[in-house]
């Protein structure tokens, strides 16, 4: 994982296409802190980040589980300049240009994004073509989360895993509960490729 968040660091900037810049740049640094899917990530639109109190967060109205959840940002993400590039984004998808994708496809722009992001991955690091680099980020993040001491219903809230209960769903995190919970995830130490 770490060949891919160094990667990512040292993406170079395509102004023939930014948003692929922008994804491969920063939906691996994004999966690594919060768990979540890939094509959640790349569907993230501009208006799906914002403050609640002190707190930025990230809002995935389609995933996988047809749970709409928001989730807080790592400060680490923040400190990088994930705020600003949002900011200085325009309305709309950060991640893709919804003018290059057909309307009548059968799979969704951030779904082709978010394969293009995993053959991107696969080509930088050498990574085996039988191994999900978009899925080990989910069990990476996970496995972090547990070594950190988070309460398995503050982990499953925010990588959007499915409620184990019916009981659960009386047991609902809230963004300061999980922002509280993503402070003791550790930080990722990498440094970007020296050219």
């Amino acid at each position: 994982m770490g060949a891919i968040l160094r990667a990512a660091l040292s993406v170079k900037f395509d102004p023939k296409n930014p948003e692929f810049s922008h994804a491969k740049r920063w939906c691996p640094w994004l999966a690594a802190y919060s768990g979540a899917r890939i094509s959640e990530l790349t569907a993230l639109e501009r208006e799906d980040i914002w403050q609640e109190g002190a707190v930025w967060v990230m809002h995935f109205d389609e995933t996988k589980t047809g749970e709409p959840r928001t989730v807080p940002i790592h400060q680490h993400l923040i400190e990088q300049g994930f705020i600003e590039f949002v900011i200085g984004s325009g309305k709309g998808p950060l991640f893709y240009d919804p003018a290059h994708h057909r309307k009548d496809a059968e799979l969704s722009p951030a779904g082709v994004r978010a394969q293009a992001v995993a053959e991107w991955v696969r080509r930088v690091t050498n990574l085996d073509r039988n191994v999900d680099p978009n899925h080990g980020w989910r069990h990476t993040w996970k496995n972090h989360a547990l070594a950190a001491g988070i309460d398995v219903r503050l982990r499953d809230a925010i990588a959007g895993h499915g409620k184990q209960s019916v009981a659960r769903d009386y047991e609902e995190p809230t963004v300061p509960m999980k922002a509280e919970a993503l402070a003791r995830f550790p930080r990722y130490q990498i440094d970007p490729v020296r050219a």
